[in-house]
């Protein structure tokens, strides 16, 4: 396998690439603190938009904005 690149590497494996199992791991992270299973206050991360008015589901997420 060493003569493969890391693009043919991951499906001989079995494996995904480290930007979607980084993306995974982000969603869930995500989901775990929007539902209390972590115990951190989703108010200092983003903003929960509860709008109506768009297409899709009751949780739009929003980052805050940094002055920084």
């Amino acid at each position: 396998m060493a003569d493969l690149d890391y693009s043919h590497k991951l499906p001989t494996l079995g494996l995904e690439s480290l930007e979607l199992r980084r993306l995974h791991h982000d969603q869930l992270c995500t989901y775990k603190i929007l539902f209390n299973k972590i115990d951190i206050n989703y108010n200092t991360m983003f903003i929960v938009s509860f709008n109506t008015r768009t297409w899709g589901h009751q949780w739009k997420l929003c980052y805050k904005h940094s002055s920084t």
